[in-house]
């Protein structure tokens, strides 16, 4: 349950619930929460020459992150928040990607319902973004595996929305919620594992709580993966809900929704 006096402070999350439990905890990028106080890192760096929406070099990220990986022995946890994809799409920084895509190589994102040249030259310097983050991933695990810690880390890959283009981010259609999500771990198995259930990232907390071996408070929502990467045969949820209201005022928007494996009701607020 809840605590009775709620803060945004007493309110559990992972950098918290693990420093609690002798984990160290870091934050490279942003974080988009607020406030800050109540998501307690040991380490912060978000320096705007490197990682930033008008500059994002994967190579000294993947440095930043060594140091904190390396520089000590209890465990650690590390929270990375890339620019990329976000707009403006860069079509190349810090020499990424070598080969930038163009226009003639793409075609737009099917849920857009646009083809233009135009979208077309957006797209490409977002799939350029895309690939540029692929690299950094890449460099970020290459300084992972170097510091011979990657045996026993476990790397969650995933983001907060779809792709920021029309009935993309800031909607509750499928191309706004439906997101990337890779686990790895030398605990976990089942290597190259693809579920079809209904996940959430409301999953991760406890999940990550499960793998630690901690115990989560029963305020903490979501459900572990584990079972599901062990091909448990136990029971999973039916149902996901979605809402969205406003990023600020001028696209106030509220949406709900609710969708099961095969179908989705959405609800327009304001429709008119």
């Amino acid at each position: 349950m809840f605590p009775d006096q709620l803060t945004e402070e007493s309110i559990p999350n992972i950098p918290s619930l693990l420093k609690a439990n002798g984990y160290r905890t870091g934050l490279i990028g942003k974080l988009h929460v607020n406030p800050e106080s109540a998501f307690p890192f040991d380490s912060r760096w978000n320096d705007p020459d490197f990682i930033s929406f008008t500059n994002r070099n994967m190579q000294k990220i993947s440095q930043v992150a060594e140091t904190f990986i390396t520089i000590s022995d209890a465990p650690f946890f590390l929270m990375v928040s890339y620019s990329d994809a976000h707009l403006p799409f860069h079509r190349q920084q810090s020499g990424l990607p070598e080969n930038p895509y163009q226009a003639a190589d793409v075609e737009t994102l099917p849920f857009v319902g646009i083809d233009t040249h135009r979208l077309r030259t957006q797209t490409a310097d977002y799939y350029s973004c895309i690939s540029r983050l692929d690299s950094g991933i890449g460099l970020l695990l290459d300084r992972l595996q170097h510091s011979g810690k990657a045996d026993k880390t476990i790397v969650i890959f995933t983001t907060d929305h779809g792709a920021q283009f029309s009935r993309g981010k800031t909607a509750i259609y499928e191309g706004g919620l439906k997101i990337p999500f890779i686990l790895r771990g030398p605990t976990i198995g089942s290597e190259g594992l693809i579920r079809e259930e209904l996940v959430s990232l409301v999953d991760i907390l406890p999940t990550v709580m499960d793998v630690a071996g901690i115990d989560r408070p029963d305020s903490v929502e979501g459900q572990s993966l584990i079972p599901l990467i062990q091909e448990s045969s136990a029971g999973w949820r039916e149902y996901l809900f979605a809402e969205w209201c406003s990023a600020h005022p001028p696209i106030y928007f509220p949406q709900r929704s609710v969708r099961d494996k095969k179908f989705k009701v959405i609800l327009n607020l304001l429709q008119d």
